[in-house]
């Protein structure tokens, strides 16, 4: 076997290729295809892609975040499992991380898990439930109740969604945000008594809320190509608030050519339970995230 080594994707042309090879893998590739769209359309250049071979051909790839080089999303087919094992071994840095958080098929699991072992890197695995949504399913119209409007995310709200998160520590750059959600739209529910009957939403038209305005629940595309941030402020939950902007954020993810999927971290089981409702989300086959030991409690 020729010794395989991490070759970085750089050019448009090259994403692009890598994209409609991941195309083929469908659902387990999703994650990487989408963030690899939003590179392409210069939606975002937060994040470095690695594979084995020509783009146009391999079906292995590694993503990385370049400001939090811990974090990493990685895919292949069964068949290059060995192969691309090798090649993360003669690359050090990649496993080197303090913090390290891999996201993985299942896999490559036992694998990672064997040479995290030999690398003397304690790692602890997690179960992250994936819901890819299915358009087609989608049908009823969308709906906001009196009281309410749904709004694209102002600054406010972006910069609330960001402080509520909990996961990467709020790491993720503001700035990297911005400039993804002006492309493809972060949703909130917000307050507005001036709203007295029901509302039948045109999603084409959306407006954005004003800057210092604050949603009572919101959703966002991730930098790394899902749905995610999802959240819903304490008096305001068990209303359909969730429900709706994710309606509303899938059907706009899904116009930008992406494909809209959420990662639910096992333990998260009101999300779980609320995707498993919405019949336009189908629940595939989880993914499992390896984090370093001293990481496990910060995620």
């Amino acid at each position: 076997m020729a010794e395989q080594v991490l070759t970085r994707v750089t050019t448009k042309e090259q994403l692009l290729a890598l994209a409609n090879v991941l195309a083929g893998d469908f659902p387990l590739s999703v994650t990487i295809y989408n963030c690899l769209i939003f590179h392409v359309q210069d939606w975002l250049s937060c994040m470095n892609f690695f594979t084995l071979d020509d783009p146009s051909h391999s079906h292995a790839v590694i993503m990385q975040m370049i400001n939090l080089p811990s974090f990493v999303f990685v895919y292949c087919r069964e068949s290059e499992v060995n192969s691309l094992i090798q090649a993360i071994k003669k690359t050090n840095q990649l496993m080197k991380q303090e913090d390290l958080i891999y996201t993985v098929p299942h896999y490559l699991e036992e694998p990672l898990q064997m040479l995290a072992q030999e690398m003397e890197i304690c790692v602890n695995t997690n179960i992250v439930h994936r819901f890819i949504y299915q358009p087609h399913l989608d049908t009823d119209p969308l709906r906001c109740g009196p009281g309410f409007r749904v709004c694209r995310l102002g600054k406010a709200g972006l910069q609330q969604l960001l402080l509520k998160s909990t996961f990467l520590n709020n790491k993720i750059p503001e700035e990297s945000m911005l400039r993804l959600t002006e492309n493809v739209p972060a949703v909130g529910v917000y307050l507005d008594p001036s709203v007295t009957k029901e509302v039948f939403l045109d999603i084409q038209n959306l407006p954005y809320a004003g800057d210092n305005e604050i949603p009572v629940s919101w959703i966002s595309p991730t930098v790394y190509g899902t749905l995610g941030m999802l959240g819903t402020e304490k008096d305001f939950r068990r209303l359909g608030h969730a429900t709706l902007v994710t309606r509303v954020a899938a059907r706009l993810f899904a116009n930008k050519g992406c494909i809209p999927l959420c990662h639910i971290v096992k333990n998260n089981t009101a999300s779980k339970e609320m995707f498993k409702k919405m019949t336009e989300w189908q629940l595939i086959r989880s993914e499992i995230s390896l984090t370093s030991a001293e990481t496990k409690k910060n995620i």
